[in-house]
C-alpha cells in the first residue's frame, strides 16, 4: 500500500483507484460501526479518499498509509457524530419552544374563566 501511496502523491490515477478499489469496503465497514448509517459512513469514506487525491501532493504520512486512513475515517466519523448531537439538541431546544396544543387549550379555558369573573 505505502508504494501505491507514492506513485498517487506522483499524480498516478491508477494508483489512487487500486487504493480506492481495495481500501474502500473495509473502511466503510469501519466507519459504519461508528456512525451506524450505511449512507453517512459511505459518504464519510468518499469524503476522505476524494480529500486525499485533491491534497495527495500536501500529505505528510509519518505511520503506515492503512494507518492514516483508518485514522482519517475515525476523525471523520466522530465529526459526523458531533454533528448530529449538535443537531438533535438545536431540534430539541426548537421542539421545546413549541407549545403544545393542550397548554394552548388549558390557557385559552383559563383567560375565558378570567373573561367571566371580569364581567
Amino acid at each position: 500500500m505505502a508504494s501505491l501511496f507514492r506513485r498517487m502523491v506522483d499524480d498516478d490515477y491508477a494508483a489512487f483507484n487500486r487504493i480506492f478499489y481495495s481500501s474502500y469496503t473495509y473502511l466503510c465497514f469501519y466507519s459504519r460501526q461508528l456512525v451506524v448509517c450505511p449512507y453517512s459512513a459511505e459518504e464519510i469514506v468518499d469524503d476522505v479518499l476524494c480529500s486525499l487525491w485533491c491534497n495527495r501532493k500536501k500529505l505528510r504520512v509519518n505511520t503506515s498509509f492503512r494507518a492514516y486512513l483508518v485514522r482519517c475515517i475515525r476523525n471523520r466519523s466522530l465529526d459526523c457524530l458531533r454533528k448530529r448531537k449538535g443537531e438533535r439538541l438545536y431540534m430539541l431546544e426548537d421542539a421545546q419552544a413549541v407549545r403544545c396544543k393542550q397548554s394552548i387549550a388549558h390557557e385559552s379555558l383559563i383567560l375565558d374563566e378570567l373573561r367571566c369573573q371580569i364581567d
